[in-house]
This record gives structure tokens, sequence and C-alpha cells, in this order.
């Protein structure tokens, strides 16, 4: 899906990526699952800093799907 994101912007100036945020510590995923401990799942503020990276003038990364446990493992670098 990324790619006919990034097909569909042309020769635009934005970058599109997605990212998979996988278990994250949300109201909503509360109530998905409320025999979950929250605690055990990372919070939203863990994978903010990625979109702020994605985001930055000098990230020139385009048409990616990122995983945010592989990248706050260090496993993916931007």
């Amino acid at each position: 899906m990324v790619r006919v994101y990034v097909a569909e912007a042309g020769s635009s100036p934005v970058r599109i990526n997605i990212v998979s945020p996988g278990p994250t510590r949300t109201e909503m995923r509360a109530r998905a699952a409320p025999e979950e401990d929250p605690m055990t799942i990372k919070a939203p503020d863990a994978v903010a800093p990625l979109f702020v990276k994605l985001a930055a003038p000098e990230c020139t990364l385009q048409g990616q799907w990122i995983d945010a446990d592989e990248w706050l493992s260090g496993k993916f670098k931007l």
C-alpha cells in the first residue's frame, strides 16, 4: 500500500512511509484485551520519537514499512 501512495505522490516533496507500532498501551487496546497487563506493553511515547525522526527535513526515507519494535531494538536504522 505504501508503494501505491508513493507512486501517486509522484514528484511531490511529501515523503510517505508506514509505521507498524505493534502492541501499544492505549485505551482502545485496554478495551479490546482487558485481561492483558498494560504494563507489559510499550507506551505510545516510546514510539513517538520515530514519527519525529521521519518528519525531520534530513530524513530521506521513502516508501518504507517500518516495524516500530525493530526500530526500538536497533534492528531498523533511519
